[in-house]
């Protein structure tokens, strides 16, 4: 794995001045996630004590706090519509919480370890889980268990769903991505061209394009169609991708970096056109960025990087004019 490169030594990148966040949320615990409603009024966030936050999203006031039931950190999804979130524990299930009330939905078992990550489709009707050896969707809200298959030699890191949700991505240890039919749970394909660690992954909004990053610090996009590499951006990170989001628009992706060494150590953040793939703004922060999140309008950015809040950018303070 590689060591985190001088800021200086990023050539070609935006890195004179560093705007200040537009707010920040100031918590009693390191954050590792983050997600914006679909409605954009509210802002969930994740915190390594085990609890949900969820903000006002316009004045930034703290509307509740919930807890959940976890035995180990980063292993938290929150559901499109900000309204749900899954976690998981020691007893190896999979318990759904909602976010308004703090009562438990639904225990999914049948993994047979601890497992993680998880993922939502974007209508919030399918949840992906993981655990060593497995891969399960289920059906919500009825918690109906669609499919079990296997997920390769190592352990899923990371899930995508295509925007229409018939199709799920894997990003697996032994660096292998994974394709599965969403309905079926049919191996479409598997994606062995590269030569570390996805840590990340994200459709476009079309879902002809699916987008990776990871350990080898590069962003790949790989068409859909053939599932063939169409494209690396030229600049990549200066560390390890540990988080990633398209823009609702699908025209800026931003990536959150980590030191594989640690996690305590600093990492950056980038804003990117999608398009040409250029850096237009990168932001270093002290510690690795574990979320990201876009606003519904793209007009904010919302970060999770270890520490006691969750900042906010404005998109429009970020961009070259």
């Amino acid at each position: 794995m590689r060591c985190l490169l001088a800021l200086a030594l990023t050539a070609g990148m935006a890195v004179a001045q560093t705007p200040n966040p537009h707010r920040v949320l100031d918590t009693d615990a390191p954050m590792f996630g983050v997600s914006f409603s679909a409605d954009g009024r509210t802002l969930v966030g994740l915190g390594v004590d085990g609890k949900a936050r969820v903000w006002d999203a316009n004045s930034g006031a703290l509307l509740r706090s919930i807890a959940w039931e976890t035995g180990y950190l980063f292993t938290a999804a929150i559901a499109p519509e900000a309204d749900l979130i899954a976690a998981g524990g020691p007893d190896k299930s999979v318990k759904l919480w909602n976010l308004d009330t703090g009562s438990t939905v639904h225990r999914l078992t049948g993994h047979t370890m601890e497992s993680g990550p998880y993922k939502f489709s974007q209508d919030g009707k399918l949840l992906a889980t993981s655990g060593p050896g497995q891969v399960r969707l289920w059906e919500l809200p009825s918690a109906r268990l669609r499919f079990e298959t296997a997920d390769g030699a190592g352990t899923i890191v990371g899930f995508a769903f295509s925007p229409d949700g018939r199709i799920l991505a894997g990003a697996n240890e032994d660096t292998n991505l994974r394709v599965w039919d969403a309905h079926s749970g049919k191996l479409l394909r598997v994606v062995d061209e590269l030569p570390l660690l996805t840590t990340c992954l994200t459709f476009s909004r079309d879902g002809a394009y699916l987008i990776s990053a990871g350990v080898d610090q590069n962003i790949y996009i790989w068409d859909t169609a053939t599932w063939k590499r169409v494209r690396q951006f030229e600049e990549g990170q200066p560390e390890s991708v540990l988080s990633m989001a398209l823009s609702p628009d699908g025209r800026m992706l931003v990536t959150g970096g980590f030191d594989p060494a640690t996690v305590n150590n600093p990492a950056h953040l980038i804003l990117r056109d999608l398009n040409s793939g250029k850096a237009l703004k990168t932001i270093r922060l002290p510690h690795a960025v574990m979320g990201v999140a876009f606003s519904p309008d793209a007009r904010m950015i919302a970060v999770a990087n270890l520490e006691n809040d969750v900042k906010l950018w404005q998109v429009s303070n970020l961009r070259e004019r």
